[in-house]
């Protein structure tokens, strides 16, 4: 239950400011998070007493990661916010997020709001969506999520948005709406992946997606695209 306000954080070798219970993180710098350790974010909350969280008007730049002491094969999990295990009723609301690996991840998290904010350049995905847990949901933890009013801007071939589950279908995950997507880059803007198959959709295709059942799901309907 904290207050996190109008800091200036460089260079730390974790995550640059982590909280657990209801807390305020707002109009902090961070630069240069997860310097030495990896799975990792330069704004960190977690668990399922994060309800009440507002993380809001932040400028998170440069969360490296470190693959020292990881396994071969493995890759950098370093997020610019990251929403871990459980977290819900967190906002994300008002940050700009750049140079990271993913700009923001939801990591079995459910019922949050991520809005308004200004993803730039982040290597993997601008917005991650990640479910390996059925710890509180049968049907997978991810779940519930809302999207909207998000800028989106990739630097690299990659989508701008993944979703990722190892249960099932993703289309529980998250509502969107109202989403800018830059297409400069690389036409596909949506990335998903789940135990029977994968998807990659260009923008016109992601707000006609449909489940493997066929049923509409209208995601992004009053989104855009930048070509």
């Amino acid at each position: 239950r904290a207050t996190v306000r109008a800091n200036r954080i460089t260079g730390s070798s974790y995550h640059g400011i982590r909280t657990t219970g209801a807390s305020t993180i707002a109009d902090n710098v961070i630069d240069s998070a997860c310097l030495s350790l990896d799975d990792c974010g330069g704004i960190y909350v977690y668990g399922a007493a994060t309800i009440g969280t507002l993380i809001s008007d932040n400028l998170v730049s440069n969360i490296l990661g470190n693959l020292m002491g990881k396994p071969a094969g493995t890759t950098v999990q370093s997020e610019g916010i990251y929403l871990d295990d459980h977290a819900n009723g967190v906002t994300v609301s008002g940050n700009t997020v750049s140079g990271a690996e993913t700009g923001i991840l939801l990591h079995n998290a459910f019922g949050n709001t991520v809005s308004g904010n200004v993803l730039y350049g982040n290597r993997k995905h601008q917005i991650w969506l990640f479910e390996d847990s059925t710890a509180l949901n049968p049907s997978g933890d991810l779940y519930g999520n809302v999207i909207t009013d998000n800028q989106l801007f990739p630097l690299t071939p990659t989508a701008a948005l993944g979703q990722q589950s190892t249960f099932a279908e993703t289309a529980r995950f998250a509502t969107f709406d109202r989403n800018r997507y830059s297409c400069l880059i690389s036409a596909r803007v949506v990335s998903e992946a789940w135990p029977l198959g994968s998807n990659a959709f260009t923008f016109q295709a992601w707000q006609a997606a449909t489940t493997s059942a066929g049923a509409l799901r209208s995601p992004d309907a009053n989104g855009s695209a930048v070509n």
